[in-house]
């Protein structure tokens, strides 16, 4: 915990030196879910995005757990092969819950797949607890998969609204590509606000 505190750190750091330097012209910065890798010393040296682009990192980030891949969204101006990070946010890989399954109300701002991994930015409410998150899959046949997103409030108080970014590799679903080719649909379940609804993608 305490070495994820001073990763954390660092990443502000960073960012506040970023926009020091760049007071005067802001730069363009592209803003994608990607895949950080780091190297045998704990320091962000890569990164590929969902459309499998590998970028190596200019700037120093160090503090990350040694030979690691995060799942994050990062906002970077990219140059050649190389790019220099200004953000990033950290996203919830989502498990298979079925054994535990909780639909506690939640938010849902966007979902969309791309790549390997299908994405969503969610909006909970929260004053500041630990949530839960997890998915089930409920069937799967030609061109239809359907899927449950699991949400466990964990008692939090439902006092403001917080975004979570988070994301699911479909590769770690047996036929999810199978159901969807050519042209097939997914759709997620949830709870909203005690309102069940359902978001399909083509």
């Amino acid at each position: 915990m305490y070495r994820r505190y001073i990763f954390l750190l660092a990443l502000l750091a960073l960012h506040l030196v970023a926009c020091k330097e760049d007071e005067d012209t802001y730069p363009s910065i592209i803003t994608e879910f990607v895949d950080m890798l780091s190297d045998s010393e704990g320091v962000l040296v890569q990164f590929t995005n969902d459309a499998r682009e590998t970028y190596q990192i200019t700037n120093t980030l160090e503090g990350a757990d040694p030979n690691a891949v995060y799942r994050m969204v990062c906002g970077y101006v990219p140059e050649g092969g190389r790019a220099t990070i200004y953000q990033l946010q950290s996203v919830t890989l989502l498990r298979d819950s079925t054994d535990v399954l909780r639909r506690d109300p939640v938010g849902l701002q966007s979902v969309w797949r791309a790549g390997d991994y299908v994405n969503m930015q969610l909006s909970p409410l929260t004053q500041g607890g630990r949530h839960y998150w997890g998915y089930s899959l409920d069937s799967i046949a030609p061109r239809h998969l359907h899927l449950s997103l699991h949400h466990a409030q964990n008692g939090d108080p439902l006092s403001y609204t917080q975004n979570v970014y988070a994301s699911l590799y479909v590769k770690h679903i047996e036929g999810f590509a199978e159901a969807l080719e050519p042209l097939g649909k997914f759709a997620w379940t949830l709870i909203k606000f005690s309102i069940a609804a359902a978001m399909e993608n083509l």
